[in-house]
C-alpha cells in the first residue's frame, strides 16, 4: 500500500534529520543534564510511589484504568514497570521527551521549507520546550513518567500524521493513523488533549506563513476547511477513547479524581470564572511555575503580533494576504494552553497542564520566523535571548530537584529518629505495637527547599495529614510497623490531647497498646468533612434512622424566620448572622452510623456552613466546614470529626438573605 511506503519513506527522513541534527541532540543533551543533573544521578522517593512498592500488581495496574488512564495499565503490564525507581524512571522519560522534541522539530521544519542542515528556529522551539520548568513536576512523579514518555511521542506522531493528511492531502490512512495515536495518548493523561490543539494551531499557522512567502493565498475559507478537519479527528478521537473508558469501568469502579475535576455543573458560573481567571492571572505572571517568567514576554509578543496582522488585514486592499488567518491562529494559539481548564471550568495542577509548555516553545518559534527575512542582528538578539531563556529555565529545574533532595535526606533523618523512639518505647524485638502517625510535621522553610506542587512536599506533611504515606515511607526505609484499625486510631487520637509535640520527648508515646507518633496538633480530628451527592455516588448507602426534627431543642438567631411545613423547616433568614441549631433529644452513637444527610432545598446559589457540638455541647468555627449550595435540592453527607463519639445535634448557618427548607435529616451507613 502507498501508506506504509510512504510510511517508510518518512521514517528514513526523520532518521536521516537525526544524523545531520547531531549538533543540535548535543546542545540539548548538554542544557538537559544541566537541568535534570540531580534526579538523573540521585535517588528520592517521591509521592505515591511509597504507596506503590507495596501495592498488589493487579492493584498497581488496574488503579490507572480507574482513572480512565488504561493506556498506562497497558504499558506498565508489557514492560513490567509495576515497580520502577526514580533514577531509571527519570532517564527514559527524558529519552522519550527529547524524542518528542526532534519529532516536531522535524515536523515544523518540513511545513516551514527548510532546506539548510543547520535550523536555528528548531534549536529555538526544542531548547525553550525541553527546559520549560513546569515539566520538572513530572519529572518529579516519577510513578508515571515512564509512561507520560509514550504518550508524548504519540501525541508528536499524532500531530505529524494531522500535518501529512490535512496540510499535504495525504492518503486518509493518516487521519486514522492520527486518531489511533491520539486515542493511546489521551489513554495515558487526557492532558494530552491540550498538547495537541496547541501543536496543530501552530503547525497551521506555519504552514500558511509558509504558503505566504510562496505568494501563495490562504482563504479564511480555506482555514475553515482545515479546522473541520482537525475537529473530525479530534472528537473521533475523544469519542473511541471514551467508548473503550466505559468498557473498562464495566468491570471496574470508577475513581473519583478524574470526575473531581468537572466543575461546570456543579458549581456556581460566577465562583467557577472568578477561581478559573485567577488562575490565569497566576500562570501568566509567572508566580505558579517556578522559573516560568518567560511567559509574561511569550504573551507580549503574540499580543504584538496579534495587532499587527488584525491592522494589515483591515489595511490590505486585495484582501490576498492571509493576515486574517494569521490573526485568527494567533489568537487560537493563545488560548490553547487555557483550553482544558475552561471545557472543565477548573484551574488545573501545574503536571496536568501539559500544553502550556509547547505553547511557549511554538509562540517563539513564531517570532523567530517573522525575523527570518528580517537584519541578523534582529535573529542574534533572538537566538541570545532564547540560550538565556534555555540556561534560566534549567537552573530554576536544577534548583527544584536539588531542593527535593535535600528534602528526601530530611525525611530520612527524620524517620530514623522517629523509629529509634518507637524502638525505645518496645519490650523486645518482638513486641508489634500499632503505630499511629497524629498530625502533620510541616518541615522548616529553607532557601534551598522550593515547595511548588509534588517537589520540595515531606511525606509527614504531604495531602495536610497522610497516615499512610507516613507508614509507607518508613516501610520503604526498612521500618515495617503493624497498620492501626480505625477505631485504634480513634482511641489515639482521644489519647493525644495533652500530648508533647515532636520533637518533644513525650511526643512517641505507649498507651492503651498503641504506640502514638505526635507530630503537631491535629487539627484533623476537629474537621468536619462534607460531600456532596456526587463524591459518594459509588457507595452503598442505607438509611439507619430519620432525626425528626420535631423531636429536639431548637435555637436559631433574630435573623431568621422560622416556619414549619409538614415534617420540614422553613428558615428565611435576613442580613446579618443567620444561625439555627437543632439538639438531640438521646444522643447517638458514631458507630451506628457513617454520615448525617442534610436534605436542603435553597433559593440561593451560596455556600452554609455546618457545625458538630464538642462535648460540652458548644458550636465552634475548628469544628465546623463550609459547603456551597445551588439553587433547588441539595444532599450534604456530613462526617463528624474523629474527636466526636456521639451525635448530640447540629447547627446551621444558612445564607444571608436567603430561604432555606430543611426537608430531612437521615442517620446514614455506608458500605
Amino acid at each position: 500500500m502507498n501508506f506504509f511506503n510512504d510510511i517508510k519513506v518518512e521514517a528514513s527522513n526523520f532518521l536521516q534529520y537525526l544524523k545531520e541534527s547531531k549538533l543540535l541532540i548535543l546542545i540539548l543533551s548538554l542544557f538537559i543534564f544541566f537541568a535534570y543533573g540531580f534526579p538523573l544521578t540521585q535517588f528520592t522517593l517521591s509521592i505515591d510511589e511509597e504507596n506503590a512498592m507495596f501495592s498488589e500488581d493487579d492493584y498497581a495496574i488496574s488503579v490507572w484504568s480507574e482513572q480512565g488512564r488504561y493506556g498506562i495499565s497497558l504499558i506498565k503490564y508489557i514492560f513490567n514497570t509495576i515497580h520502577g525507581n526514580s533514577l531509571t524512571n527519570t532517564f527514559l522519560a527524558l529519552v522519550f521527551l527529547l524524542v518528542t522534541a526532534l519529532i516536531w522539530a522535524y515536523n515544523f521544519n518540513i511545513v516551514r521549507n527548510v532546506k539548510q542542515k543547520w535550523d536555528t528556529g528548531a534549536l529555538i522551539f526544542t531548547l525553550v520546550f525541553l527546559t520549560f520548568p513546569a515539566y520538572a513536576e513530572n519529572i518529579g512523579f516519577s510513578m508515571m513518567s515512564f509512561e507520560l514518555g509514550f504518550g508524548w511521542i504519540a501525541i508528536a506522531l499524532s500531530g505529524l500524521f494531522l500535518t501529512r493528511w490535512v496540510l499535504f492531502q495525504k492518503s486518509i490512512y493518516y487521519a486514522v493513523g492520527a486518531i489511533v495515536l491520539n486515542i493511546f495518548a489521551i489513554s495515558i493523561y487526557q492532558s494530552f488533549i491540550g498538547v495537541l490543539i496547541s501543536s496543530i494551531v501552530m503547525v497551521t499557522l506555519l504552514h500558511v506563513i509558509s504558503r505566504d512567502t510562496e505568494d501563495e493565498r490562504f482563504s479564511l475559507s480555506e482555514l475553515f476547511k482545515v479546522m473541520v478537519k482537525y475537529a473530525v479527528v479530534f472528537a473521533l478521537s475523544v469519542i473511541v477513547y471514551k467508548i473503550i473508558e466505559y468498557i473498562f469501568l464495566l468491570f471496574l469502579p470508577p475513581s473519583a479524581y478524574i470526575t473531581s475535576f468537572y466543575h461546570w455543573g456543579y458549581y456556581s458560573p460566577a465562583i467557577i470564572i472568578k477561581d478559573l481567571l485567577n488562575y490565569f492571572g497566576r500562570v501568566l505572571s509567572g508566580k505558579m511555575i517556578y522559573g516560568s517568567w518567560v511567559i509574561i514576554p511569550t504573551m507580549f509578543v503574540l499580543l504584538i503580533a496579534l495587532i499587527l496582522n488584525m491592522y494589515k488585514a483591515i489595511k490590505q486592499k486585495n484582501k490576498k494576504r492571509p493576515f486574517s488567518s494569521i490573526a485568527i491562529l494567533i489568537i487560537l494559539l493563545a488560548i490553547s494552553p487555557f483550553a482544558m481548564p475552561i471545557l472543565l471550568g477548573t484551574p488545573l495542577l501545574i503536571r496536568v497542564n501539559l500544553a502550556i509548555s509547547i505553547f511557549v516553545a511554538c509562540t517563539w518559534l513564531y517570532v523567530y520566523e517573522m525575523l527570518k527575512n528580517k537584519k541578523t542582528v534582529y535573529r542574534a538578539g533572538l537566538v541570545i535571548f532564547i540560550l538565556y531563556v534555555g540556561f534560566s529555565q534549567s537552573w530554576a529545574i536544577s534548583r527544584l530537584f536539588y531542593g527535593d533532595y535535600n528534602r528526601y535526606q530530611e525525611d530520612v533523618a527524620m524517620a530514623q529518629q522517629v523509629n529509634f523512639r518507637i524502638q525505645e518505647l518496645r519490650k523486645d524485638e518482638t513486641s508489634q505495637e500499632p503505630v499511629v502517625f497524629l498530625g502533620n510535621y510541616k518541615q522548616v522553610d529553607r532557601v534551598n527547599i522550593i515547595k511548588q506542587e509534588v517537589i520540595g512536599y515531606s511525606f509527614f506533611e504531604w495531602d495536610n495529614i497522610n497516615y499512610n504515606r507516613m507508614i509507607n515511607f518508613m516501610h520503604s526505609l526498612g521500618y515495617k510497623y503493624v497498620i492501626p484499625t480505625q477505631q485504634q486510631r480513634e482511641l489515639a487520637i482521644r489519647n493525644s490531647t495533652n500530648m508533647p509535640v515532636w520533637p518533644l520527648k513525650g511526643s512517641v508515646a505507649l498507651k492503651d497498646g498503641l504506640i502514638m507518633v505526635n507530630l503537631s496538633e491535629d487539627a484533623q480530628k476537629y474537621n468536619v468533612t462534607l460531600h456532596k451527592e456526587n463524591d459518594l455516588k459509588n457507595k452503598k448507602k442505607i438509611v439507619a434512622s430519620t432525626i425528626k426534627l420535631k423531636e429536639g431543642q431548637v435555637d436559631y438567631s433574630s435573623s431568621i424566620y422560622l416556619k414549619e411545613n409538614g415534617s420540614s423547616l422553613v428558615l428565611k433568614s435576613s442580613d446579618g448572622d443567620p444561625a439555627f441549631s437543632f439538639t438531640l433529644k438521646k444522643e447517638i452513637k458514631k458507630s451506628d452510623f457513617n454520615y448525617v444527610l442534610f436534605e436542603i432545598t435553597s433559593d440561593v446559589e451560596d455556600d452554609i456552613q455546618i457545625f458538630f457540638p464538642a462535648d460540652n455541647g458548644q458550636y465552634s468555627e475548628q469544628m465546623s466546614s463550609f459547603i456551597s449550595v445551588k439553587k433547588g435540592k441539595n444532599q450534604i453527607y456530613a462526617e463528624l470529626p474523629l474527636v466526636d463519639t456521639v451525635l448530640k445535634g447540629f447547627r446551621i448557618d444558612p445564607p444571608a438573605s436567603s430561604k432555606i427548607t430543611i426537608e430531612k435529616v437521615e442517620l446514614i451507613k455506608s458500605e
